[in-house]
Order: C-alpha cells, then structure tokens, then sequence
C-alpha cells in the first residue's frame, strides 16, 4: 500500500511538472524572439521530441560554449536519473518489506546515493558531443538579448542502460567487499601505516553508504582509532648513550615506516634508526649537566598519545667507593700469638648508581706481609652505604694486627664496573680499624 501510494505521487509530480513547462512555453511564445543564425536550415524533427534508443536534450547559455556544456550535463543527469530510479526501485521494494516506516526517507538518501556513485562510472565521465548522432543550435534574440539554444541527439539504449545498471551494483558490491576486506584484516596489523590507511579508507567507504554498512565502517573506524592509541613505547634496553625500544600493542609488535621525532632538552641525538622490530637512539650527553630532569623525547607522528621520555643519568657509567667509619675485625679465638678465622666488616659508600662488583681486599699493615683477600664477588648494585663482610683466609699476628699496637692501616679494593667492565682500585691510606684483642 505504501509503495502504490509513493509511485501515485510521483506520477502527481510529473503531471504537475508537464503542465508548468506548457506554462512557461506559453510564455515564451509571448516573447520577441528573432533567429539570428542556426547550424542548419530547418530544425530536425527529432527536436524537442522521443526517438527511442536515443535522448534528445535542449539548453541554452549566453554562448555557444555554454549552452553546449549545458546540453551535456543534461545528458548526464539523464542517464544518472535512469540508473538510480533502476537500482532504486529494487531497493525500495526491499527496503519497503523491512521497514514501512522508514521507506521514504531511504528512497530519498537512496536517490541522492545512487546519483552521487553512478556520476563516477566511466561511461558517464566519457560522454562528449563528438559521441552525439546528430545536434542542432540556434542564435536568437529575445527581447534584445543574445542566447543560443542547443539541441543534442544522443545514442543510449535499454541495453546500454542495463549495462551501466549493472556497472554500478558491481561497483557497489566491489566497495563492499573492500570494506569487509579490511575489517577482516584488522586483526593481522602489524604497522602503523595499516592502521592509518584503513581508518582512511574506511572513511571515505562510509560516507558512500547509506543502510547497515555505514554503521559498519564507523564502528571499525572507532575500533582502529583506539587501537591506535594504546599502542605504546616499550623500553627493551636503556644505558647511558643509547636506548632500544619497541612499539607495543597488547601483547603485540608493531612496526612504523616513519622515522619518530626525537629531541632532548640537552643531549645531542647522532642516530636513529630502526632494526628488525626494534629502534635504537644513540646520543651525545657531553653538554649535559648532573640533572634528574635530563631526558630523551620520543614521538611519532601517527597519534599524539605515541610518546615516552626517557630519563638518563649522566653519572649512570660512574663508579666509585670510599670506606666510610672504621674496618672491624672480630675473632672467636683470641688467646693465642696467632688468630685464625677473622672476620672483617667493612662499610662502603658507592657515590653512583652504576652497578659494581667488588672482587679483592689487600689490607697492609706495618712490618707485616700484605693480607690478600680474592674471590669476595660482593655486588653494589645502587649509591649508598653497603655492608661488605669477609672471612680473612690465613691467620693474623695478635699483636702486630692489634688495634692496640696501631690502629691504623693502608690497603686497596679492586672492584669492576658492570656496564663498562673496567677494574679499577680504591686506595686506603691510614685507614682506621679495631680488632677486639
């Protein structure tokens, strides 16, 4: 009933626009026209009438030149009309069968859909007045004022028609087929770039819908958006110079093609560059001062939210230790000329972060042959105070060793840097100690 009634009143509307051109012919009778000139001696019969396989157009223009693009974009529009009305009377049935209520406002969006989709079909886009059969112009005067009228004959026939029907719902097919394509496809990114390039096409896909599919594109459209700014910089490994990192989504490796910004409020960048998954950033921190602020900035130009900064400590290679407060040696057994089993406590302050290992003691005292402790493997791992406790391998002289006698010693500690792996020596001079015999 509904679709009776819609077809009713297009017929109203034809009717109605039929009556107003005889209008408006009568009115132009009224008026003074003169023909001035005319490609021909008398006009053919086809103007201004049916001939089937064909279509017949007229327009005007202030020249030649534009009433003869007129004419051809009356020609187009014609045959646009014709495929959408096709394609859309398939569609109004269908949508009519669904959805009553909402026939008219779609057979209207389909409309203007299937005008918009069909102007891009190459048949549209290639018609020219040298395809035209046959033309006729005219160069009048009405009421003292030039215009030309031209008439054009153009081949299209029913066959032509449906083809190009069948064009467009090929081609609305392929677009459809696109979309689900990249929607299947999503889960597989591996690169920012996919990710970009769908979101890009999903949009222009979306704006060619008009039923279910359009909700569609925008659903995924907002999925790939969010998808793109969880995605985050994931450290692999920082050291003072250089630092690796990764592009994170979930549990997943994401690669770029573009190169990521990188600045620094101090340190000059030498290098960036990518390797297999991951970036690696190598600058220079010569002209930076010791400053918990010192930073590398990472971003990339895909999403806003892509970005870390890596903080750095200039003194993060440093090593160095001093004994702070006594060394305290402690024996069991004390009542005899020589102790065994000593044990020694010594409490080093590590000036920097950087790791370190120390790895042999050589305590001196005076007239007595060096105490040489080696193997200890005692780690530092952060600045600070560290309690280093060893047993001392040989036996000590009670009253030489005795912080009675003198309670000062001299000595060294060796100890390898972890970063670097250098050894190097700290130096006791006159260093206290107590013993407690």
């Amino acid at each position: 009933m509904l679709m009776s009634q819609y077809y009713k009143f297009n017929k109203m509307k034809k009717i109605l626009f039929f009556l107003l051109t005889i209008s408006f012919c009568n009115i132009g009778i009224s008026q003074k026209i003169k023909v001035l000139e005319k490609s021909a001696r008398k006009a053919p019969e086809w103007v201004n009438g049916i001939v089937k396989d064909y279509i017949i157009v007229s327009a005007s223009g202030e020249t030649a030149e534009s009433a003869q693009a007129n004419a051809l974009l009356k020609i187009k529009e014609r045959i646009i009309s014709s495929i959408a009305e096709n394609v859309q009377t398939r569609s109004e049935y269908y949508r009519g069968e669904k959805n009553v209520n909402g026939v008219s406002n779609f057979i209207e969006n389909y409309e203007t859909f299937t005008t918009t989709k069909a102007a891009d079909i190459g048949f549209i886009k290639g018609i020219s007045l040298n395809k035209a059969e046959e033309y006729y112009w005219e160069k009048v005067s009405e009421d003292g004022k030039i215009k030309f009228y031209y008439h054009i004959k153009y081949p299209f026939s029913e066959m032509q028609l449906a083809k190009l029907v069948l064009d467009f719902e090929m081609a609305d097919k392929q677009i459809t087929e696109e979309m689900n394509s990249i929607i299947d496809s999503i889960p597989y990114i591996h690169r920012i770039e996919q990710i970009t390039e769908y979101i890009r096409i999903l949009q222009n896909l979306s704006r060619a819908f008009i039923d279910a599919r359009k909700q569609k594109a925008e659903a995924n459209i907002i999925k790939l958006n969010e998808m793109l700014r969880s995605i985050v910089i994931s450290p692999v490994e920082e050291k003072l110079g250089e630092l690796r990192f990764t592009l994170k989504y979930q549990d997943k490796t994401i690669t770029s093609a573009a190169m990521p910004k990188v600045t620094s409020n101090c340190a000059k960048v030498t290098d960036i560059k990518s390797e297999e998954e991951q970036w690696i950033i190598r600058y220079n921190y010569s002209g930076c001062y010791d400053d918990p602020s010192n930073n590398i900035l990472v971003s990339f130009p895909a999403s806003s939210s892509l970005k870390r900064n890596f903080y750095f400590d200039i003194n993060a290679n440093k090593a160095e230790i001093i004994v702070k407060e006594d060394i305290i040696f402690t024996a069991s057994q004390t009542s005899s000329d020589k102790i065994n089993d000593v044990q020694a406590s010594i409490t080093i302050y590590s000036k920097y972060n950087s790791p370190l290992t120390i790895e042999k003691i050589t305590l001196n005292w005076d007239n007595y042959p060096p105490v040489v402790i080696e193997g200890i493997h005692f780690n530092v791992d952060k600045k600070g105070e560290h309690n280093l406790t060893f047993i001392i391998p040989q036996p000590l002289d009670k009253n030489i060793c005795s912080s009675n006698t003198k309670n000062i010693l001299s000595g060294s500690i060796q100890f390898r840097t972890v970063v670097t792996g250098e050894l190097l020596t700290y130096k006791m001079y006159n260093q206290r100690f107590k013993t407690n015999w």
